[in-house]
């Protein structure tokens, strides 16, 4: 193989029709004599090889030779919740790819900060990966790159125009920034510019267009006012567009053309794979006279263009992401324990599709045991299915709460064999001790302070239920632990949350998941659409409330732009080793979205510690993530006495 390719690369490819093996117990035909002579076929010029009569082992397609036609690669978002170590690891990976060039689409750093010191740090971080590639990389802004004045005035000092063009080999590469003078915007100057660019380069043979927000995809007046424009402009020509943002991949056309939405190489993405389009990838591009022919490479494998067409998209997030479905929790008597029982499987579809079918199994590993092990259910459109189930402990033993049922479920779109939908996933189902919030009706001062408070009676100290983001941030309860607790007067449901942290990193106008901080999401719609909830798909501020404060002096330093009810209070203050935060949320407003008075509301509390300047802090979790496969219906419920 390493004499092929030395040939390969010297221009030249000799084929002779010989195997080199003589011996028994097969024999093999001689190659005839060849006619004296070389010949070079011109389609497969500079291939040259003797003439042989008869058969030859080789096909008659032409070698892919063509000098006009070139490669390179696009790297999508890199930030967004960047994951450490995942785009320094695509850009060795690229390296191995040998790309002429290298584009991208924007969201390098992590921005949003008004602190230009951190804002110069992250972009000397991203040039030394970048300084690693042996080939010309190309830099698109996004939202993240481009979020302020002061941001767009480092991007000019260090990389000069942030909409430019270039051609390589008669394609005209075009590239936009979605983030000029405003979010979402191509302003009114680059526009002219693009037209100016495309009316002087109306015959090249391909137009690529590069941008970070698919503007296309936008409210009516943005697409009007920043993309219809550009789109009016690239008519009458070949070209293909490309963009990230969302971290999520979809394949489209619009007016003949090609619209991409690419995925992650390292921004924040729960990574379910080629269905949800959520995985770390890069493009690789061949350009020839008929277009990109593009193959996404996974950083473990290798997809094709259309891997997640906008039909699945549309499937996975306008139907699949809007349903409810797990089993109904079980709750027990805490000195009793749950030695099993019969519950529901629940699914609640409130879109019009018609036809979807659910299968549940119980998983190899579940360390309880479901009635029936399996089951098939289908699913009305604008209305809900159940389907009884029993769960039991191992020798029925009872639990109070630290043993897990598994099963994996699968729904299908029910469209015709050809056109059906299938997608996957697993979740968990744990009896949990009943929890109560009973109302001591003392008004809370929302001061930082705890002196009006009993004993915080939920802690997580060295077990918990779930670490995220980089776990080996944390180490052990002496780094960092918590208490919380809650209390009801006639206007207010109060939490207070106690922090043990004794190394603190703060930093202001930096997200308080990038850094030391509390996250705590409140749900209290009512019943199953509650109890079977994944935050990820819900609408913050109407579907649950989120708060996500970090220990500090000022509005500015403590938390970050939220959609809350009006009246919401809270305040925090730093301890001698640690914080202490207090959230008040208007039960108005909690009956409000539960529809009537409040009977009961689901909560979960974690605590990011980040004991260093540098890198993802550790993130402790009180119950399961609600928007991973651990999570369980019902957890963190609270009724209300």
């Amino acid at each position: 193989m390493k004499y092929l390719l030395a040939s390969l690369l010297l221009g030249t490819l000799c084929l002779h029709a010989h195997d080199g093996h003589d011996h028994e117990p097969w024999t093999t035909p001689a190659p005839p004599l060849p006619e004296p002579g070389v010949v070079t076929d011109p389609k497969d010029s500079p291939l040259t090889y003797e003439v042989v009569q008869g058969p030859n082992p080789w096909t008659n397609q032409a070698i892919l030779n063509d000098p006009d036609n070139f490669q390179f690669v696009v790297v999508t978002d890199r930030t967004g919740g960047h994951r450490d170590g995942v785009f320094p690891a695509a850009m060795k990976k690229v390296n191995l790819l040998r790309p002429e060039f290298v584009m991208s689409v924007g969201d390098l750093i992590e921005g949003y900060t008004d602190d230009m010191e951190v804002v110069v740090r992250e972009w000397d971080e991203l040039d030394g990966f970048i300084d690693e590639l042996d080939m010309k990389f190309f830099y698109v802004p996004g939202n993240h790159d481009m979020t302020n004045g002061g941001m767009a005035d480092i991007w000019a000092e260090r990389y000069g125009p942030s909409y430019y063009y270039f051609i390589y080999r008669d394609v005209l590469f075009l590239c936009l920034n979605t983030e000029d003078t405003h979010p979402s915007t191509i302003s009114a100057r680059q526009q002219v510019w693009a037209r100016d660019i495309l009316a002087k380069y109306p015959d090249v043979r391909w137009t690529m267009v590069f941008l970070h927000k698919p503007l296309w995809q936008y409210e009516p007046e943005v697409v009007q006012q920043s993309w219809t424009p550009i789109e009016a402009a690239l008519q009458n020509r070949k070209y293909t567009v490309m963009c990230g943002h969302f971290h999520r991949y979809a394949y489209t056309t619009r007016n003949d053309a090609r619209y991409i939405v690419l995925a992650t190489t390292g921004g924040g993405s729960p990574l379910r794979g080629p269905e949800y389009g959520e995985l770390d990838m890069v493009s690789w591009i061949t350009m020839t006279d008929d277009g990109p022919v593009i193959a996404n490479l996974a950083l473990d494998g290798i997809l094709p263009q259309d891997f997640n067409t906008v039909q699945n998209a549309d499937f996975i997030w306008g139907v699949l992401s809007k349903l409810s479905i797990g089993f109904d929790p079980a709750y027990f008597v805490s000195e009793n324990g749950y030695t099993g029982g019969e519950t529901y499987f629940r699914a609640i579809n409130p879109t019009e599709q018609e036809g979807l079918r659910i299968q549940v199994e119980q998983s190899a590993d579940s360390a309880m045991t479901m009635h029936p092990a399996s089951f098939e259910l289908a699913i009305p459109a604008e209305g809900e299915a159940s389907f009884p189930v029993r769960w039991s402990t191992p020798e029925n033993q009872p639990t109070y709460g630290n043993v897990t049922g598994q099963a994996t479920w699968k729904i299908t779109s029910g469209k015709p064999d050809d056109e059906s939908i299938g997608v996957s996933g697993a979740f968990a189902f744990r009896p949990s001790p009943k929890a109560t919030v009973t109302a001591s009706g003392k008004v809370k001062a929302v001061d930082g302070s705890l002196a009006d408070w009993d004993k915080l009676p939920y802690a997580v100290d060295d077990d918990p239920a779930e670490i995220l983001r980089d776990a080996s941030n944390w180490d052990g309860p002496e780094d960092s632990r918590f208490r919380f607790g809650f209390d009801m007067d006639e206007n207010f449901l109060y939490i207070a949350v106690d922090v043990h942290d004794p190394v603190r990193v703060v930093e202001r106008g930096v997200f308080p998941w990038h850094q030391d901080g509390i996250e705590v999401r409140v749900d209290a719609r009512p019943g199953a659409q509650r109890d079977h909830s994944k935050a990820s798909n819900f609408r913050v501020g109407k579907d649950y409330l989120f708060f996500a404060i970090c220990p500090g002096d000022t509005l500015e330093d403590i938390y970050m732009n939220q959609t809350l009810p009006a009246g919401t209070a809270f305040a925090t203050a730093e301890t001698e080793d640690g914080y202490i935060t207090e959230i008040a949320i208007p039960l108005k407003a909690l009956r409000e979205i539960q529809g009537g008075e409040l009977e009961a509301f689901r909560v979960n509390v974690a605590v990011n510690d980040r004991d260093q300047g540098e890198g993802a802090p550790a993130q402790l979790w009180w119950q399961p993530d609600w928007r991973g496969d651990k999570t369980y219906s019902g957890s963190g419920t609270f009724f209300v006495e």
